[in-house]
């Protein structure tokens, strides 16, 4: 293989690794030590509708239960009611995940640890597609393919290799990234639990329900 086809397949090669590495903006990076009977959570502040983040859990001891919610079911979820969650995986050990998020708001990222008598360390990145960088990076890539093409056509021209006279030039939009804000919130022990039989609200400290008498 010519040389000079061997350097522009290399390239684009590049191109592409380059494009999917710079594809997701990490917003949060850190380890998480969740104490027992207790949950931890953080705040994002969604400027645009309907984005997808990215999560990545990692548990060192244990399991945990993960959980996104909007600021309203956060609200309700902490008084000790069931709430309607976005995303949610119990026992969670380690996972990859992408959430879509409804309207631009307030949205809460819940560890929680409350069924465990063991604290638990977690290892937790939330990231957003940053799209508006990727698709700069990708014209410009493009742009420079197209002259790596041109080399290519002018050097091959006068040994009678036939290349297209106007190669097609790709244009894409450049979208906007939303702009997301994190806030760690504290560590904060739930008082109410829930019947693992009948699903009775019960106090935390409570060894069997009262309704059906299931031991706790």
């Amino acid at each position: 293989m010519n040389r000079k086809i061997r350097l522009l397949l290399i390239s684009f090669t590049f191109i592409i690794l380059l494009s999917s590495v710079v594809s997701a903006k990490n917003l949060l990076r850190e380890e998480v030590s969740v104490s027992a009977l207790s949950f931890r959570s953080y705040y994002l502040n969604m400027d645009s509708d309907y984005t997808t983040i990215k999560l990545s859990v990692d548990v060192y001891f244990g399991d945990i239960t993960v959980g996104v919610l909007d600021e309203a079911n956060y609200a309700i979820w902490v008084d000790g009611y069931d709430a309607q969650a976005y995303f949610v995986r119990n026992d969670l050990i380690k996972g990859d995940f992408d959430v879509e998020l409804g309207p631009a708001g307030i949205y809460y990222i819940v560890l929680d640890n409350s069924d465990s008598l063991f604290s638990t360390q977690v290892k937790l990145v939330v990231s957003v597609s940053t799209v508006g960088e990727t698709v700069g990076i990708v014209i410009g890539a493009i742009i420079g393919f197209s002259i790596l093409v041109l080399i290519v056509i002018r050097s091959t021209k006068s040994r009678g290799i036939q290349q297209p006279h106007h190669p097609q030039q790709l244009q894409m939009p450049i979208i906007k990234t939303p702009e997301s804000t994190i806030y760690p919130t504290q560590p904060t022990q739930k008082t109410v639990k829930y019947c693992k039989e009948c699903g009775s609200r019960l106090d935390i400290d409570s060894n069997f329900c009262p309704n059906c008498g299931l031991e706790q």
